[in-house]
């Protein structure tokens, strides 16, 4: 699951990239037409509509370039109400600037520049230009122009990448909170007795229910053992002396029960699980979960008697 997500991840980035950059090369040619259509309008404007607008140069990443067949006298005014309504149309930046070039002379005969606080610079405005052959650059900062074009595509893609890594975090964690926890210092190679709820580790001489864990001294885990071995059968206190201190000499029935005892308290978390004294005779055992099918039958068997 986690690699897949990586994939798709790369993948959406990679596509993503793509798309910005055909999308920037649609931007590019979208911008060549609109500053074609100014040298249109701006021949209109001067009583020319028959001459060639020539192909729009690009400069550099930031300057274009409008060059006429013809000599046309050029109006400041129409200039630049025909620039500031065809940038607006095209989504254009709002800070460019403009150059009016005479090109016999290649020096700027006039200049308006835009900004975007209304910190318009449009001098000499009502003055027309006498007939002359001109061109006009159009020059669009590259932090203004570049920004609008990258985030406008990245920015999508960015989010999409987030969502999936936020996705695949989310995933982990579930994960990691669905894997089971297992009791300290227990190895899953060790085996286990279960006593109704209880899970009892002879080897560790531990005594699990849940997640609660209660370790046993030698002597209980001892006496637990025998009593595991035969649920719900008596077991004589001559047999539980023997086997639980046959090592250590003379011991007394005071001791066995003073350890029976102590496991009842241990045992009590499970009301169906209890070690009985038979008076005069010994200990049980007494596992209910064994006991409930004899008990399930007999009651079947009961109401066809009865």
């Amino acid at each position: 699951m986690f690699l897949l997500i990586v994939i798709i991840v790369v993948l959406a980035t990679v596509l993503g990239f793509i798309n910005m950059r055909m999308s920037t090369s649609f931007d590019e040619a979208k911008k060549i037409i609109l500053f074609r259509q100014v040298g249109h309008e701006l021949l209109l404007s001067a009583g020319d509509s028959s001459s060639r607008v020539l192909p729009i140069r690009r400069i550099s990443n930031k300057e274009y370039r409008l060059d006429f067949e013809n000599v046309f006298a050029l109006v400041p005014d129409s200039l630049v109400d025909i620039i500031s309504r065809i940038m607006k149309r095209g989504s254009f930046p709002p800070e460019y600037l403009v150059n009016v070039i005479e090109n016999r002379s290649n020096q700027v005969v006039y200049g308006f520049s835009v900004a975007e606080q209304d910190n318009n610079i449009i001098p000499c405005t009502g003055r027309t230009l006498p007939k002359g052959r001109y061109s006009i650059n159009i020059l669009i900062p590259v932090t203004s122009l570049s920004a609008i074009v990258r985030w406008r595509y990245i920015l999508p893609f960015s989010g999409l990448c987030l969502g999936l890594v936020l996705i695949t975090i989310g995933l982990f964690q579930r994960n990691v909170k669905k894997t089971t926890i297992k009791p300290e210092n227990i190895e899953t190679s060790v085996e286990s007795i279960s006593i109704g709820k209880y899970l009892f580790y002879p080897d560790k001489k531990l005594l699990i229910i849940g997640q609660e864990q209660m370790e046993l001294t030698a002597k209980e885990s001892k006496l637990l053992g025998i009593f595991t071995r035969d649920q719900n059968q008596l077991i004589d206190r001559n047999k539980l002396l023997k086997e639980g201190w046959e090592d250590e000499g003379v011991i007394t029935g005071r001791s066995l029960d003073m350890y029976v005892s102590k496991l009842r308290k241990k045992l009590q978390k499970d009301p169906d699980i209890s070690i009985i004294n038979i008076h005069g005779k010994g200990y049980r055992l007494s596992n209910m979960y064994s006991c409930r099918p004899l008990i399930y039958r007999y009651n079947f068997l009961k109401k066809f008697i009865m």
